[in-house]
């Protein structure tokens, strides 16, 4: 396909849009933007497949938007169609409006589109003026965007696609560094209430600065789950909201397997919120703050985390979780240790692991409640201390046989369900469990290990 090229300097119209979408309309191939600056009031239409937009290098070919109104300076549309395997790359898109919301780059229902080597910036640096937005995606799938700079008051936006259910679908950024304007409320990357993300990946460089938040998604009207969201090698810093997440994952519909990996938080920022996630990996996630690094509530299914840091001082909001493995807290105050695992409370201790002699599950149980200790399939020693110091052991037999009490040296356990003031341990044929029962008449947390099997041999 022919290259057209366009020189700013020789352009007559006080647009350049006109030129531009004119160029952009009789090709198949290739627009190039020479080296110089661009001045537009218009919007710029890529509207076919296969299109090329291409410039001479970040601040060599610079496009300069003034809007009349709000708008978009770079729209890529097929219309109701889908636009398929264009690309941009090789300029800045800068404006000093700040009166207007507007969109640096509008990508609406997209296959295998390729974004490079873009700057997004603007008054005082920034893309700005009523909540301006440097790249907002409506769809599709397969698209990859490397090497961005994007300083706006909303770098990033990921909305609903128009056209189809599909609105997030393999989407790889790429040494994306985002920053957002001085004061803004808005987080650095906001995804809408109800879309759809699947196979989402953050990597290379990922340089997060300012903004109230780093990702965000307030979602309270989504009909279908999500999964598949990787971020790696984020570092948040000089966030302007201490209130704010660096990971805010607020679901409405399940999201399955979340990976968090060589994450720096900001110490003045909150570390990660997690609503209806399955499947939860942290590794290498470093918080140095003093305020809340985790809130995991008992919508959460499965979190595995390694190599973690969580500075003394810190806290973390843990309901209806059980930390079911855990290894020695470095610093000795931290809420938290650098490797865990945490499940639903609902799952007591249901973890079917193979073998547990390793496996200490911390559960708390109220006055007269319950919590499953294993299936009738469980089998072995088990050793329990709760919370007043009290130890006792005991050999389960499995296949629905009764425990037997092998020591209890301060006489407060027992095998038979009902006993008070003790700890009882004992299989319920009703519930086809073996349970740990609570009749010491206060809260009491318990420490487990199996050295056995729970599913058996």
């Amino acid at each position: 396909m022919a290259t057209k090229v366009l020189d700013p300097t020789l352009l007559c119209c006080a647009d350049h849009a006109v030129a531009i979408n004119a160029a952009l309309a009789t090709t198949q191939g290739t627009v190039k933007l020479k080296g110089g600056v661009f001045n537009t009031t218009s919007e710029i239409l890529v509207n076919h497949d296969r299109v090329r937009l291409v410039g001479e290098g970040i601040n060599q070919t610079i496009i300069n938007y003034t809007p009349p109104a709000a708008g978009s300076c770079i729209k890529i549309s097929n219309g109701a169609a889908i636009n398929f395997q264009s690309a941009v790359s090789g300029f800045t898109i800068t404006s000093q409006d700040t009166a207007y919301a507007k969109v640096a780059l509008d990508i609406w229902d997209v296959s295998e589109l390729q974004v490079s080597d873009i700057s997004i910036a603007g008054a005082n640096g920034y893309w700005r003026g009523a909540g301006s937005t440097g790249i907002r995606t409506q769809g599709r799938e397969f698209s990859t965007f490397k090497n961005l700079t994007i300083f706006a008051e909303k770098p990033l936006q990921f909305s609903n696609n128009p056209n189809h259910a599909i609105d997030l679908d393999h989407f790889h950024f790429e040494d994306t560094y985002l920053a957002g304007y001085g004061g803004s409320a808005y987080p650095l990357i906001t995804a809408d209430s109800g879309i759809n993300i699947t196979n989402l990946t953050f990597d290379g460089a990922q340089p997060w600065v300012g903004g109230a938040g780093g990702f965000y998604w307030n979602d309270t009207t989504s009909s279908i789950a999500s999964y598949a969201l990787t971020f790696k090698n984020v570092r948040t810093e000089q966030t302007t909201s201490g209130s704010s997440w660096a990971f805010y994952m607020g679901r409405n519909q399940s999201l399955y397997s979340l990976r968090l990996e060589n994450v720096y938080v900001d110490p003045n920022q909150r570390g990660l919120y997690l609503r209806n996630c399955y499947g939860t990996t942290l590794d290498n996630f470093t918080f140095t703050g003093s305020g809340v690094a985790l809130d995991v509530n008992g919508t959460n299914w499965g979190l595995d985390a390694r190599g973690c840091f969580f500075l003394g001082g810190s806290t973390v909001n843990l309901t209806s979780q059980n930390v079911v493995m855990a290894g020695p807290k470095y610093p000795t105050a931290a809420p938290l240790p650098s490797a865990f695992r945490l499940h639903n409370a609902a799952l007591a201790t249901q973890t079917n692991f193979t073998s547990a002699a390793s496996s200490q599950p911390f559960l708390t149980i109220e006055p007269n409640a319950v919590a499953v200790l294993g299936m009738s399939t469980m089998k072995g020693v088990v050793l329990l201390t709760n919370s007043a110091g009290q130890s006792a052991m005991y050999s389960v037999p499995g296949s629905g046989g009764a425990p037997v009490e092998m020591s209890d040296t301060t006489d407060t356990y027992s095998a038979t369900s009902g006993m008070s003031p003790s700890s009882n341990v004992f299989w319920s044929a009703s519930s086809g469990r073996y349970l740990l029962e609570n009749k010491t008449g206060s809260q009491m947390k318990y420490s487990m290990m199996l050295f056995g099997a729970y599913e058996g041999f």
